[in-house]
């Protein structure tokens, strides 16, 4: 008996030390850190990615068109996001797109995500209805456009697109019947 009382003294002195050393230490210039805790390492190759869809300009440039209905599902629609021509595309993460309805307002969102590929440094995102035509060819020229470095980015385009362009003025997604189908081009930089 006085075995294990002895032995519990001295387990409980030990971790006593042990603790108030480690307390001390963090408290004092005694504590060390790891320097490579905090790196961050950003590949020097960016390239142009896009969600993956109809090739329309240059062989990289690309749309994707869901209905409202499916947009409104939960959840919404995902498309690769992906760099290259037809054949040798590489996918460099996932862009997610669905529409949000507050106060009676509905609302196209999308989402840039390369958790896993590399770092977003910006995008740009379009939507139209098909008869407005293609998209424009510069990504700098689209209804939308964040800079931004991390993994991911969610645009809500509540400003932009709670009208989408019809060629004209535009026409609110609100108005939009479910079997409207909408032409999205979503495009990110990113550094992998």
């Amino acid at each position: 008996m006085r075995y294990k009382l002895i032995l519990s003294i001295v387990v409980l002195l030990l971790a006593v030390s042990l603790v108030s050393g480690a307390t001390t230490a963090w408290f004092s210039d005694q504590a060390v850190i790891d320097p490579n805790i905090f790196t961050v390492t950003v590949s020097s190759q960016k390239d142009s990615a896009w969600g993956d869809g109809t090739v329309y300009h240059a062989t990289n440039h690309r749309y994707f068109e869901f209905t409202k209905s499916q947009l409104l599902e939960t959840g919404g629609r995902q498309a690769d996001l992906v760099q290259g021509p037809d054949g040798n595309k590489k996918v460099l993460g996932k862009v997610t797109v669905w529409i949000e309805t507050v106060s009676g307002v509905q609302t196209l969102c999308v989402k840039f995500d390369t958790t896993g590929y590399g770092l977003i440094e910006k995008t740009d995102v379009y939507a139209g209805l098909p008869s407005a035509g293609n998209p424009p060819n510069s990504p700098g020229k689209y209804g939308s456009h964040r800079t931004y470095y991390g993994n991911t980015v969610t645009i809500s385009l509540h400003h932009d697109i709670t009208r989408i362009n019809d060629g004209g003025a535009g026409v609110s997604i609100s108005q939009l019947g479910g079997s409207t189908l909408i032409r999205i081009a979503a495009h990110a930089d990113v550094y992998h």
